[in-house]
């Protein structure tokens, strides 16, 4: 989107497999504004798990926060071309929305994209399966979506609608600056550790029989093992498995005097938008 906004092909993501491992800062001059946009991690990442992720653009933001920088929206990025489960969009969405907050939700744009990858009445019924399912109660509590055909003039006419907002402080930025908890105490984080699936091994119930038998007593832990690593974060016995996601982008957009006047942020590019 941040290609599309300034008209160049800036090396946001660098490469696919990759990806953005940190929160990126590209100020761009819009109508004699400044603007800065931020690009986040995505969930699904390639080499971070989606508590990383979400760790990484929370303390971004925390830092913003404390900073007094506030927000004039969230850009929501949904592939009308993705082929993804209506069950793994609402995951997705549901983490997105509890980082944001619901009182924020006139604030986010849901932009869908790629729609020079299907065909105009499949996109169409895609998106009105969209608006009537996963995104049906935001929209209702004020929500937005907007089509995107990634030319500059679209990314352009999205972008003037989210500047003209006032400011905001997102849920997650309140929980952790006002409220002192750690970021996987927060709804965001507690979302994101929610679907979790017990598996037991073939033959586990005879093997527990055993077990069990012989020693009289037995102490069962749990173990949760980080998808991204494949290795445990604590304990043994019972294996723990977390599915990932598929990819969520964000791009959050702030007003960029406000930035400026910031100490300690770093904006990676200047360009401007004509």
């Amino acid at each position: 989107f941040i290609n599309d906004a300034t008209g160049l092909k800036l090396d946001i993501r660098g490469d696919l497999d990759s990806c953005t491992i940190r929160v990126h800062a590209t100020q761009i001059l819009l109508d004699g504004r400044r603007v800065v946009l931020l690009d986040t991690p995505g969930f699904g990442h390639s080499s971070l798990s989606d508590s990383e992720v979400l760790r990484l653009t929370a303390e971004y933001l925390a830092n913003l926060y404390r900073k007094e920088v506030k927000l004039s929206g969230v850009l929501y990025m949904q592939r009308i071309s993705e082929p993804q489960s209506e069950r793994q969009i609402r995951r997705n969405f549901k983490i997105f929305t509890e980082l944001c907050g619901h009182a924020n939700f006139d604030h986010i744009v849901v932009v869908t994209t790629r729609w020079s990858n299907v065909d105009l009445i499949f996109g169409s019924g895609r998106e009105n399966e969209l608006k009537t399912g996963v995104f049906k109660s935001f929209l209702h509590a004020g929500g937005k979506i907007v089509r995107h055909d990634q030319t500059v003039g679209s990314a352009k006419e999205i972008l003037r609608h989210v500047i003209t907002q006032d400011v905001r402080v997102l849920a997650i930025q309140t929980q952790m600056v006002d409220g002192g908890k750690d970021i996987l105490a927060t709804d965001a984080g507690l979302e994101v550790s929610s679907d979790v699936v017990v598996t037991k091994p073939r033959g586990f119930g005879s093997w527990l029989r055993k077990l069990w038998q012989g020693v009289g007593v037995l102490r069962i832990r749990s173990q949760i093992v980080d998808p991204g690593t494949d290795s445990p974060a604590a304990g043994t016995g019972l294996e723990v498995s977390m599915p990932r996601p598929r990819r969520v982008e964000m791009s959050l957009t702030a007003n960029g005097a406000e930035l400026l006047a910031t100490d300690g942020l770093e904006v990676s590019r200047n360009v401007e938008v004509r």
